[in-house]
């Protein structure tokens, strides 16, 4: 189960997250098996790990996303984020800690802000001062 809008509890695998960043922005899949990638450990990795890596990627290649793959990454993580009231789980704690809080305050993050819906808009706000002084 993946949580959503509907308030269905997430229980994405890392693997499945990786999966679905790399269908929204296929040149992620070279970025991931870099030897620059710190996030595999032993082979493995988290749901935190994933987005961490693809926020380091995202603020390096944010001018290659078309407004379409723009919309699908935010669609996505506007469905996975939970709202403030609700109780979090790992998805919607990674895609806040290891990518909206990573990329805000960055020119990245103030070039997605359109494509942010409330939840994670709200989310992202917290943390995003621009420009920065």
């Amino acid at each position: 189960m993946v949580e959503n809008s509907l308030g269905v509890t997430s229980r994405m695998k890392p693997t499945d997250l990786l999966q679905r960043f790399i269908a929204i922005a296929p040149q992620f899949d070279a970025h991931w098996k870099s030897d620059d990638n710190y996030s595999i450990h032993d082979g493995s990795y988290t749901v935190h790990g994933v987005c961490s890596e693809f926020s380091n990627f995202f603020r390096d290649t944010v001018g290659r996303f078309s407004e379409s793959e723009m919309k699908q990454l935010f669609d996505f993580i506007e469905d996975h984020v939970v709202e403030p009231d609700a109780e979090e789980n790992k998805l919607d704690n990674a895609l806040c800690t290891c990518f909206l809080e990573n990329i805000s305050s960055e020119e990245c993050g103030e070039l997605s802000k359109p494509f942010m819906g409330h939840k994670s808009r709200r989310f992202f706000d917290q943390w995003h001062s621009w420009p920065r002084s």
